[in-house]
């Protein structure tokens, strides 16, 4: 018994680890399909997580957590506000911005869901102002206009941070008008 070490190695949880692998999946094909309910791992998402009453989100990623959300409203109406946001906040980040609309015109449903998170999401909105990444559409006349005012996904976030607020974001003014209007919005917002 001597010179034997002991670990304490928690016990691989293997919900959670197929979680994690649809998950992926989903995410891949969230560049195909622009809403959760219409992802084919959505199925798979929600026979696990809502027979499982869990904390899942404790677990994943931001981003994983946009995309439970995004399937299981039963599991995301369990997290906290700020929860929610924060993985909403990371779906900006990270998702097509086909899922989200325009900058000015947010009005998807996955957009309203975290417009009517209110000033939970526009608060972590804030910190995506700055990026710089530039948003790009399928649509034939939204990839126009995304081209002609070379949308940002820190537009994308103002345009929802501002709707979040009972505010509006104007996306077809010149870049440096509408970082004006972010620098405006983040004052008022902190």
């Amino acid at each position: 018994m001597q010179n034997q070490v002991m670990t304490n190695t928690p016990t691989p949880d293997p919900q959670l680890t197929r979680l994690m692998q649809v998950l992926a999946e989903a995410r891949k094909q969230s560049e195909s399909y622009l809403s959760g309910p219409a992802l084919p791992a959505r199925k798979d998402i929600v026979a696990i997580v809502d027979a499982d009453a869990r904390p899942w989100w404790q677990s994943l990623s931001p981003e994983q957590t946009f995309l439970l959300f995004e399937v299981s409203p039963t599991t995301a109406g369990r997290a906290p506000a700020e929860v929610r946001a924060a993985g909403y906040c990371a779906g900006v980040e990270n998702i097509s911005a086909e899922w989200w609309g325009t900058p000015g015109a947010p009005q998807t449903e996955v957009s309203q869901r975290l417009i009517a998170l209110g000033k939970s999401a526009a608060h972590c909105l804030v910190r995506l102002f700055d990026n710089e990444r530039r948003v790009t559409y399928k649509d034939g006349e939204t990839r126009v206009e995304a081209k002609q005012d070379p949308w940002t996904v820190a537009d994308l976030a103002a345009g929802l941070a501002a709707r979040a607020v009972g505010s509006s974001y104007d996306a077809s003014v010149s870049p440096v008008e509408r970082a004006a209007r972010r620098q405006l919005l983040r004052s008022q917002l902190q």
